[in-house]
């Protein structure tokens, strides 16, 4: 009897031993090896933790009418880039019990396919899937109406820009890298980190309906919104820019265009058009992606005869020529076994430097750049900035490229003289001409004038010299003959009464892309400023392949002309001459 009851009572021990260890092993098991995931889930039911997001930073430009509070004063603004409140939709999987019938209310609402919502829908463990972006607050509605378990939606600030194509290569706009917003191409891309602010944090306890409770506020860091920019750029000039040069785009059948206003003495950027343009608010309707490009300064071109301005001032510089210095031009020459003829294969027989920018002639050129040695030739043009960016504040600037004169042949710099296999962008072209007319400094070109944190102004832009090139005095003689170009040359459309204007065209045949030589298709530049001797505005105008207009006398001197009599009577400059 006694053997039985030891027996039971170790059969009983043994049972409390397994159930033991069994107990044991689950509480190991929740809190040592899974203590992160209950303890999450804990708090997932009684606290609430959240990202708050900042605003994003505005984007203004000048406009006489228009008012906005900046520091402790009040100045003529325009929004150009504001947030607009919107909506996203987002969905909880896991929680998603009827797929088939959420897909086909969604499906219809947010105009995402079935195929691309069973994807996104069916993923069991998933706890996060956004859906749609830019959800207006009638769907946002009628998507709460149809009380779609798993499907939710939040408040958000979206990126609006009030004038959809204006300014659109200046601008750039805010896509998506994955689910985050980033700022792409122009400012919005060159500024992002500081425009897009920081996020901040908010945990809190919550109570049995799922509300947070303000007083059991764990942890709260405040967003920082982004900061505002305040550009150089100016409403009134920007449009007429814009208008004047996509018009004479279409006129002529060219395949793109551009064009910069800007203060010479400054380097500050009054208006910078690319076109064709596109609707910042439906970017993602553009099927070539090229046309996001802004072609002042992702875009490096052979500019032709206006570089014969920057020889002419080095030979100048260097005292090896002086603008009525004389040459004989028989209309070609031989340079290391290759003909360099004159356009249209013209002789113009005894010329002075200052006829052979009137002419645009380019043996008178050659013979300007041979006064110079080689290596002090390639300085100036370096120093004129030619082979580096010009550091402006917008996303992909590239640099132009001098590389084809590091063979040191006399073809290659007898060619450079003109403009030819040399290459550079529109703004690196117009800031080096400003250092001809400006007394020869070489300014930074600059777009942002103020940043602001609020009606605060955290930084403030000014006028920078990056190095003096030239003279004072070359700079009067070059700016002198340059306005003899309009004046006498072939540049006589670029007048304006009452002022004088100086200027140079450049026709430039369009390199072959794959082999040496050059095809029938051209580029058009013209670079003017007014009023001399004291420009207060220099204007670049460029033409891409026209089809239908010959020479820039008849594409670029035009529109430069008519912007340039908009900008004496908007910038209310008096004039000069009779």
């Amino acid at each position: 009897m006694a053997d039985i009851t030891n027996k039971r009572i170790n059969i009983i021990m043994a049972l409390i031993f397994l159930f033991s260890s069994a107990v044991f092993c689950r509480m190991f098991d929740w809190q040592i090896l899974q203590h992160s995931f209950y303890i999450a889930l804990a708090q997932d039911q009684h606290s609430f933790l959240g990202q708050l997001f900042p605003d994003r930073g505005e984007i203004f430009i000048k406009d006489k009418s228009s008012l906005k509070i900046v520091g402790d004063r009040t100045e003529s603004y325009f929004p150009v880039a504001v947030n607009n409140p919107g909506y996203f939709v987002y969905a909880v999987p896991r929680d998603i019990k009827d797929i088939e019938g959420t897909v086909k209310i969604l499906e219809e609402l947010l105009g995402i396919s079935a195929q691309e919502l069973n994807k996104r829908l069916n993923k069991p463990n998933d706890s996060y899937e956004i859906l749609a972006h830019k959800v207006s607050a009638e769907t946002v509605k009628k998507i709460e109406e149809a009380k779609l378990v798993g499907i939710m939606e939040e408040e958000e600030m979206w990126r609006y820009w009030p004038e959809n194509n204006f300014m659109s290569h200046v601008l750039g706009f805010v896509g998506f890298s994955g689910s985050k917003r980033v700022g792409q191409y122009g400012l919005e891309g060159y500024y992002d980190s500081r425009i897009e602010g920081e996020s901040g944090v908010i945990e809190a306890e919550k109570d049995v309906g799922g509300k947070w409770i303000s007083f059991g506020m764990k942890q709260y860091v405040p967003a920082q919104n982004g900061v505002d920019l305040a550009l150089t750029i100016d409403r009134s000039i920007q449009y007429k820019v814009e208008q004047v040069l996509g018009k004479k785009a279409e006129e002529i059948k060219a395949r793109s265009a551009s064009a910069i206003v800007m203060n010479p003495s400054t380097g500050k950027i009054l208006a910078m058009a690319s076109w064709p343009n596109f609707d910042l608010n439906n970017y993602s309707a553009v099927k070539n992606y090229d046309v996001f490009l802004n072609t002042n300064i992702q875009a490096r071109y052979e500019p032709g005869s206006v570089v014969k301005s920057f020889t002419m001032a080095a030979a100048l510089n260097e005292g090896k020529i002086t603008p009525d210095t004389a040459y004989e031009d028989k209309g070609k020459m031989i340079i290391d076994g290759w003909p360099v003829s004159n356009a249209e294969n013209k002789v113009y027989g005894r010329q002075t430097m200052t006829q052979v920018l009137e002419n645009s002639i380019n043996t008178g050129a050659i013979f300007a750049s041979s006064r110079i040695d080689k290596d002090k030739f390639l300085d100036y043009f370096k120093n004129f900035g030619f082979d580096v960016p010009t550091g402006i504040e917008l996303q992909g600037e590239i640099a132009g490229d001098l590389s084809n004169l590091d063979a040191k042949k006399d073809v290659a710099y007898a060619n450079a003289s003109f403009g030819q296999g040399i290459a550079m962008t529109p703004l690196e072209l117009i800031t080096a001409f400003s250092s001809l007319i400006n007394g020869g400094k070489l300014m930074k070109p600059y777009i942002v004038e103020k940043i602001l944190k609020g009606d605060e102004v955290i930084e403030e832009r000014y006028p920078e010299t990056v190095r003096q090139i030239i003279s004072e005095g070359t700079s009067a003689k070059i700016t002198a003959m340059l306005v003899s170009v309009v004046e006498n040359g072939h540049s006589k459309g670029a007048k304006v009464n009452g002022y004088w204007i100086g200027g140079k065209t450049g026709t430039a045949q369009v390199s072959f892309e794959n082999k040496k030589g050059y095809s029938d298709k051209t580029i058009h530049t013209f670079v003017g400023f007014g009023s001399a001797p004291d420009p207060k505005f220099i204007i670049l105008v460029k033409f891409n392949e026209p089809e239908a207009a010959e020479f820039a006398d008849s594409s670029a001197t035009p529109v430069f002309s008519e912007i340039a009599k908009f900008l004496v009577n908007y910038l209310e400059i008096p004039p000069n001459r009779k």
